[in-house]
Parts: structure tokens; C-alpha cells; sequence
């Protein structure tokens, strides 16, 4: 075999390369970007949470005063307190602290509010080369995550009543289940607008 015949396939393979990367440019980038999204999101997230923790250095008493992070945790503590009351239990709470009377119950802390797989949910939709319906998605998928974890830490409410010894190995099994439904739902999302997308090419 010649150069000349070497550098023909060298040349065709090159070219070859570079037509599939631009060809298919958009899904090999989606993930950086879905990193960069979520890396930007979850800081952003974390000076906010500075700034309304009262521990925190950059504290703000105006924001504190109107702190999501507390509107999130009333969202997680009233709902689950309602839904034991309703099964017949006798429970008590303060602002991060749900329990059955008896038993320790869970104390909510910030890692546990689900805003990270939100905001990783929320990266990857954005990130994500298709359009169709983003905004959507974005709110039902929140709404999921928040839903679900409502049930987790019910789940580990039960644990911590019936088997307190358990609830560290619980937890965990519950946050790994959460993040498989959160990436579930994303597939859901991909799988109901990529044929809708292909078809208005």
C-alpha cells in the first residue's frame, strides 16, 4: 500500500470523525453541560443557604425571614404530620423534626430536602438538545421528587418507630431508590418528546 493510498484513508477516516462529532455534537456535549448547569445551580443554592442560615456569616434576617429552605421543610413536615394523623398516630414536630411520640423521628437537614436531585433533574432537562415541553417537565418533575421524598422520610419515620436500630441503613436504601426514580423520570421525559421532536424535522 502507497502513502498516497495511506493518507487517502487517514484523510477519509479523519473527515469521517469530524462529521460524526458535528453530526452528533449536541448529545456528545450534554453531558458538560449538564454538569456545568448543576455544578452553577447547586452553588448558587448553597450562597443562598448561607445567607439564610443564621450561623452563617453573609446572614441576611430579610431573606431568612422569607427563607424557601424553611417553605420547603413546611412542605415536607405538614404534609407528613397530616398523613400520620389520618393513619392514627400521635405525632409531634418543630420546625425540622418530624416523629411518631415514641420513638426519635427524623430531623430534616438541608442535604435531606431533595434540592440537590431537583437541581440535577433540572441540569439535565436543560442541558438536554430538545426543546419540546422543557418548563413542563421541569415543574412535574420537582413536584415528583418533592412527592417522593415526602414518602421517603415517612419511610424512615416508620423505621425510626418500629426498628430504630436500622434507620442509618434505611436511609440510605431510600436516597439510592430516590435517585434511580429521579433519573427514571428524566428517561420518561426523553422517551415522550425525542419521537415528538424527530417528527417536526
Amino acid at each position: 500500500m502507497g502513502n498516497s493510498e495511506k493518507e487517502n484513508k487517514l484523510s477519509v477516516l479523519f473527515h469521517s470523525i469530524i462529521k460524526r462529532f458535528t453530526d452528533n455534537r449536541k448529545i456528545i456535549l450534554f453531558p458538560i453541560f449538564a454538569f456545568v448547569i448543576y455544578y452553577c445551580l447547586k452553588e448558587a443554592f448553597w450562597a443562598y443557604a448561607g445567607l439564610v442560615d443564621p450561623g452563617g456569616e453573609a446572614y441576611s434576617p430579610f431573606l431568612s425571614k422569607y427563607s424557601l429552605i424553611q417553605l420547603i421543610l413546611y412542605c415536607l413536615i405538614y404534609p407528613m404530620k397530616f398523613i400520620l394523623n389520618i393513619m392514627g398516630y400521635q405525632t409531634f414536630n418543630t420546625h425540622n423534626i418530624i416523629a411518631i411520640k415514641g420513638s426519635g423521628g427524623v430531623g430534616i437537614q438541608f442535604p435531606c430536602l431533595g434540592v440537590e436531585m431537583m437541581i440535577a433533574l433540572v441540569a439535565l432537562i436543560i442541558a438536554y438538545p430538545i426543546k419540546r415541553k422543557k418548563l413542563l417537565f421541569i415543574v412535574l418533575g420537582i413536584l415528583a421528587i418533592h412527592l417522593l421524598n415526602i414518602a421517603r422520610l415517612l419511610s424512615i419515620v416508620f423505621v425510626s418507630y418500629y426498628s430504630p436500630g436500622k434507620v442509618n441503613m434505611f436511609h440510605n436504601y431510600f436516597n439510592d431508590i430516590a435517585y434511580i426514580i429521579a433519573f427514571l423520570f428524566f428517561y420518561v421525559w426523553l422517551s415522550y418528546v425525542s419521537p415528538k421532536e424527530e417528527e417536526e424535522k
